[in-house]
């Protein structure tokens, strides 16, 4: 990649976590389970969106979990470098 970086920023971002079939039967009075992440901002536009532009088959979602805050503190240490990466089997720590 030649690109350069000018500002990174982060975001909160809602994702509704059922398919689109379940979807089409979730019932009308019900609220859909969500899911509320940070998501990384390069330049104004979210990380994963540019890796999905590149990779359209993966779906991607933020592992920074805002509504579960020990998951948020694991996942952004990971991100640091400051603890082991779930990312790879072999993670060097």
């Amino acid at each position: 990649m030649d690109e350069t970086l000018n500002v990174l920023g982060l975001a909160e971002r809602t994702h509704e976590l059922l398919m689109p079939r379940a979807a089409a039967r979730w019932p009308k009075d019900r609220p859909r389970p969500t899911l509320t992440v940070l998501e990384l901002l390069i330049d104004g536009t979210p990380f994963l969106d540019m890796v999905h532009a590149r990779r359209p088959g993966y779906s991607l979602r933020s592992p920074l979990w805002v509504d579960y805050p020990r998951i948020l503190q694991s996942h952004a240490r990971a991100l640091l470098g400051e603890a082991p990466s779930d990312l790879a089997a072999e993670d060097p720590r």
